[in-house]
Order: C-alpha cells, then sequence, then structure tokens
C-alpha cells in the first residue's frame, strides 16, 4: 500500500541459511554478518537492479546494521567503495545486554565453552535451555501485575522455540540452532564487546551526517536489551547526532514484531517516506 518492497533476507545463525562448511561450530563475527550483507546488496544492486533505501534490524539485526554502515563509511577498513544505507532503522539494538548466567560464562571462556559442545554432545542441551530461559522475559508484562501483555504471543514463541530444539515428539530438531546462538552470542555481542559496538554507533553518527540517518526504535518493556538502565545514554546521543532519532515505543517488549508488528510499522513508515 505504501510503495515499499521488503527482502527479509536468512541471515546466518537465525534461519536455515548456512555458511559452506561442515563444522557448525563457527565464530559468527560482525565481519561475517557484514560479509553476507554486503553480498546480498551487491545482487540487488547489479543484478536485480534495484535501490536500498533503508534496512531495518531487530536486536543482534540491528548490530550488524551498526557494523555494516560503519564498516562502508570507514576508509581505513579498505572496504569495497559502495553508498551507506541511507535510513537505517534500528529496533532494540543489543547494545546493551542482560545475558543469562551461561551467556556470562561463554562470553568469558568462549574457545572452551565450544569444544565442551563438540566432544560431549548431550551438553549443546545447556544452549536451549539458556535460550528457552531468556525468550520468558523477552516479553513486555505488565509492570503491576507481572502477566504477560501478549500471552498468545509468549505460547507461541515457546512452542516454536520446543519444536525448534526438538523438544517435541516426532519433531528433528534444527540441524545447527546451538551452534549458531552459541556462535552468534560469544563471537558477536559479547558482553565484552558491546561497548564498541555503543562507540561505533557514535563514530557512525558522526561520519555520515548528511548520508545517513538512523531511527532508534527501543520498547519500554525491553529487559533483554533493558531500557530503563540505558535509554538516557541514546537520549544524550541523540542531543548531539541531528542524525539520530530515539522513538520510544511504549507497551511492547524485546520481541516488538511478535506481540504488535503493526505498531512499529506504523513507526518505522514515516521515517521511511521520501523526505519532501
Amino acid at each position: 500500500e505504501r510503495g515499499f518492497s521488503v527482502l527479509r533476507y536468512d541471515y546466518f545463525g537465525h534461519g536455515y541459511g548456512k555458511y559452506l562448511g561442515k563444522d557448525a561450530w563457527i565464530k559468527y563475527t560482525p565481519d561475517y554478518f557484514v560479509d553476507q550483507l554486503e553480498d546480498l546488496l551487491d545482487h540487488v544492486y547489479e543484478e536485480e537492479q534495484e535501490k536500498v533505501i533503508g534496512f531495518i534490524g531487530h536486536s543482534n539485526g540491528g548490530v550488524n546494521g551498526i557494523s555494516a554502515n560503519y564498516r562502508w563509511v570507514n576508509a581505513k577498513y579498505g572496504a569495497k567503495e559502495r553508498d551507506l544505507i541511507p535510513k537505517m532503522i534500528l529496533v532494540n539494538p543489543a547494545i546493551y545486554a542482560k545475558k543469562p548466567v551461561l551467556g556470562r560464562i561463554a562470553d568469558s571462556i568462549p574457545t572452551i565453552m565450544t569444544g565442551l559442545m563438540k566432544t560431549i554432545p548431550p551438553a549443546k542441551g545447556l544452549v536451549g535451555d539458556t535460550y528457552m530461559d531468556a525468550s520468558l522475559i523477552a516479553f513486555g508484562k505488565d509492570r503491576e501485575t507481572a502477566e504477560y501483555l501478549f500471552p498468545d504471543a509468549q505460547k507461541e514463541n515457546m512452542s516454536t522455540n520446543l519444536r525448534l530444539f526438538g523438544r517435541v515428539k516426532g519433531v528433528r530438531e534444527h540441524p545447527f540452532l546451538e551452534p549458531a546462538i552459541l556462535g552468534v552470542s560469544s563471537y558477536n555481542i559479547p558482553g565484552s564487546m558491546l561497548p564498541m559496538h555503543r562507540d561505533n554507533l557514535s563514530k557512525l553518527l558522526a561520519l555520515s551526517r548528511g548520508k545517513s540517518d538512523v531511527l532508534f526504535l527501543w520498547c519500554d518493556l525491553d529487559v533483554t536489551v533493558p531500557y530503563k538502565e540505558n535509554v538516557d545514554y541514546i537520549r544524550k546521543m541523540q542531543e548531539e547526532n541531528d542524525n539520530l532519532t530515539l522513538e520510544v515505543v511504549q507497551g511492547l517488549g524485546h520481541e516488538c514484531f511478535l506481540e504488535d508488528s503493526s505498531v512499529i510499522a506504523e513507526a518505522v513508515l514515516p521515517f521511511l517516506e521520501p523526505d519532501c
């Protein structure tokens, strides 16, 4: 209705798209994700002859959007010359995090944790358990009753996770989900790298004025990427950069697209509209 075409790609570690290799326990680094996005954009620009006007990244996807535009705006990386994505929408981007205990341990000793999972296959079940525990706080709750505001969405998500992790009789588990979760958490968004991602966002904003604008959507019930404790830092960043807009989305949690995607669409569409 609004004239936009949307390309939702199956990016590494989050669907069934897989790199060409035998070992699933790999390091999902920022460069790994940006390389994939570059290949995709090359196809869109050169093969499809289409123009990219915007990028929407949620959680880890938001971090990857930051990494991509930062590479392309920063000459020291020696990247292929290309235009920046002119409009970046970061939805609850994982530049802050509230991680479970196993996630924090894996951040500290990723090589040891990976080796443990590879040599003792049943141990990978810990990854699934931790992921599903984390998903329990990813949906917004009423501040007074602590009840889920979108209980059906939360239940459907848990049902999906149970199937993906092979916890439903007769349903085969996802072939490389546990390795991907550990690889992303340990090598793309470990706690030690989050300050770097925040710093890259700040540098990107300074370097891309007049070339790229950023819409930072943060749901006020997000405790996975903790809103309440950190929003003032982004407000300050907004004050310092006229190409950053912070918009707080009321009443949704981290998994906002599963809770009510129409609310996110209403916030995104005006930003994507051509400037008059």
